[in-house]
């Protein structure tokens, strides 16, 4: 033996790629942190103001209000029909006269912003809505205080994002974070909020969106238990299934509640036509919609404001008969409707609380008549799942959300049965939930899965190539085969008078042309030009998928709008399944595309064997500095070739790495061997 030690093992050696995704997803924790405090913070302020707010009101009507329950239960009949009227009022005023602000904003809005990537949440026109929904709900108002929760949370979450300037991958996560922070402070259910995002706004249970999302429901719950303490929403005893055999009843509430949910649905719709078909003014139409809340109050005081109170001292306590139960839910989906078609942004999370819990009250006292050893609470508060369920097609969510809202474990089992049996059948009577409902009726659908996520929130405008070959209409066919000799295209775009689009001259129609000698050439590009449809460049990629079902068609192209034909590119279905392997199986390259000015230069770049482009952050030790391509190529192996920088609205802006000073946020596109990153 020659002595000689065996090396000590070293530390392994980290793939820079990895700890530049490492960097990345630790920005993102860190924001999402800082979301979830202030989303907690939100919950909390939310919920004083809506408070000061019923109490300043009944104060008008010289009653005193610990509850709206209590307030509404001891006013008198034209106090009730007035006060909510009143509350719609100032409302109205504030967000239309005041705040100047016009539509509404709702949870709908924020699962389109984040699902399709389109625009951000704008934090002047959430808070303007809120304040005015705070008005609605403390005066009786039939809405949940989830609804400007979330959306507060989502709104500071996006002004966030933008101002760390995030990539529009990262901001539309960021802003799951901030819809998740602001439910679970409202509720004090993080893993519900978690599972609420993941199942309802984003659709996916990808981990590098599930763990940021988590981060934030959890700061936000700890936020408002450091504040508030830490109780259950709902108070109930602990109930368990006495019997195997109530499995039958629980199955037939799992019915039962999705047809009270497409009951629901439909009661929503048919209000919101109904009040829009009368043409009013915004603001008349929520007076409208108020008086027939304060009407509805006269009779059913429980009807006001979210449910708490009333399914915790007159639905759980089983204080109420079978028939006034029923008639209690029918008149809290009449309100419910009624407030949601005066146009107030709130929420309809807790009144479908609130339905489900009186179902499930009075079919659980109908089925003690038959079977004394069941538990009517218990039914209570597998209705609340099941509605909920079937309402928004998450039924892991419905199931978490009780059990935290509850601290009841017994429920968990029996709440499984009715919430998945609720959401299976409410999709057979209708694909859509509450939320997605809303948006197809606006003509916008979401994408299901990764795949169709990528194809729905990238448009034309995106891949479009604008340095595809383009003629006038009226250039010599001389002119056209010179562009094929001396390039490598197939096809070239021919345009008219000021840029309009006229049609596609291929090589095949023109070598087709050239085999007809004797019977005259055509003299100009447009005689060879073929009329291919084309898209508009604010179309969907997944919209536009279907131009590629011809195999002889591997480009179409790209006009500025359906009123406006001017040529702007081409769309290829190369860069199709380029954007889908970085979007779907997140590879850190792309093909490199040349963009290119002069005739006879290559469109596309073959890298040699071992090299791929890549993104990077940008390394703290150089922001505030121009960045030298010399010294980062000596360093890191690879070369520096453009900058990226968010431009505030979703896009990114290209600039020659040496010409400005590298801010926060900044990405590097660099080419060279292996992963070149630092």
């Amino acid at each position: 033996m020659d002595g000689a030690r065996p090396k000590a093992p070293g530390l392994p050696r980290l793939d820079p790629a990895r700890v530049g995704d490492l960097r990345a997803h630790l920005r993102v924790f860190l924001l999402a942190a800082l979301v979830g405090v202030a989303g907690g913070l939100t919950a909390i302020g939310f919920q004083k103001l809506t408070d000061a707010t019923r109490v300043a009101f009944f104060a008008l009507f010289g009653q005193q209000a610990e509850s709206l329950l209590a307030g509404a239960e001891r006013l008198s009949w034209w106090q009730a029909l007035v006060l909510p009227a009143l509350g719609a009022t100032i409302g109205a005023t504030l967000l239309y006269v005041v705040f100047r602000r016009r539509g509404s904003y709702g949870i709908a809005d924020i699962m389109e912003t984040v699902s399709l990537r389109r625009g951000e949440v704008r934090l002047p026109d959430v808070l303007a809505r809120s304040v005015s929904t705070a008005a609605v709900i403390g005066t009786g108002g039939s809405t949940g205080r989830e609804g400007p929760i979330i959306q507060l949370g989502a709104a500071i979450a996006s002004w966030t994002g933008r101002v760390a300037r995030l990539t529009p991958r990262d901001l539309s996560v960021l802003i799951a974070c901030g819809a998740a922070a602001g439910m679970a402070g409202a509720y004090n259910a993080p893993i519900g909020a978690s599972m609420f995002v993941m199942e309802v706004i984003l659709g996916s249970f990808v981990m590098e969106q599930f763990a940021p999302v988590i981060v934030a429901s959890v700061t936000s719950t700890l936020t408002v238990r450091a504040v508030v303490g830490e109780l259950p929403l709902y108070q109930v005893p602990q109930a368990s299934v006495g019997s195997p055999w109530e499995a039958v009843p629980i199955f037939v509430l799992g019915v039962l509640a999705s047809l009270a949910s497409w009951g629901f649905l439909r009661a929503m719709t048919w209000a919101e036509d109904g009040v829009s078909a009368l043409r009013l003014p915004r603001g008349a139409r929520a007076v409208l919609a108020a008086l027939v809340v304060g009407a509805l109050g006269i009779a059913f005081p429980a009807v006001w404001g979210n449910g708490y109170d009333a399914v915790n001292e007159r639905i759980l306590s089983l204080s109420l008969p079978v028939a006034p139960l029923a008639l209690l839910v029918l008149a809290k989906i009449a309100a419910t409707a009624a407030t949601g078609a005066g146009g107030v942004s709130g929420g309809v999370f807790t009144p479908t609380l609130f339905v489900g819990a009186g179902l499930g009250a009075a079919f659980g006292l109908l089925v003690r008549d038959v079977f004394p050893t069941v538990d009517p609470g218990l039914y209570a508060l597998i209705g609340m799942g099941s509605v909920l369920a079937a309402t928004t097609h998450a039924p892991l969510m419905s199931i978490l959300v009780l059990f935290e809202m509850t601290h009841d474990p017994p429920l968990i089992a029996p709440l499984m049965l009715g919430a998945v049996t609720a959401t299976l059948v409410a999709k057979v009577l209708g694909a859509d939930s509450l939320y997605t409902a809303r948006l197809r009726r606006r003509g916008v659908r979401l994408p299901a899965g990764t795949e169709e996520a990528a194809l729905l929130r990238t448009y034309a405008r995106d891949l479009v190539r604008t340095d595809a070959p383009v003629l006038p209409a009226q250039a010599p066919l001389a002119r056209v085969l010179d562009v094929f000799l001396n390039s490598r295209a197939d096809a070239l775009y021919v345009v008219g008078d000021g840029g309009r689009y006229v049609g596609v001259a291929s090589l095949h129609d023109v070598k087709s042309v050239l085999g007809t000698a004797g019977e005259g050439l055509p003299a100009i590009a447009m005689d060879v030009a073929v009329p291919v449809a084309p898209v508009e460049e604010d179309v969907a990629v997944g919209e536009a998928l279907a131009r590629f079902q011809d195999s002889d068609l591997d480009e179409v192209p790209v006009v500025a709008g359906r009123d406006d034909p001017r040529f702007v590119g081409s769309l290829s279905r190369r860069d199709i399944l380029a954007m889908l392997r970085h979007e779907v199986l997140h590879e850190p390259s792309r093909p490199t595309r040349v963009a290119t000015r002069g005739p006879g230069a290559p469109t596309y770049v073959d890298l040699p064997s071992g090299w791929q482009v890549t993104e990077v952050d940008v390394p703290d030790a150089l922001v505030g500095k121009a960045l030298d391509p010399a010294a980062w190529r000596r360093e890191h192996g690879g070369t520096p070739i453009v900058v990226l920088r968010s431009d505030g609205a979703g896009g990114r802006t290209p600039t020659a790495p040496d010409a400005v000073a590298l801010a926060p946020g900044d990405r590097l596109v660099v080419v060279g061997p292996g992963p070149a990153a630092p």
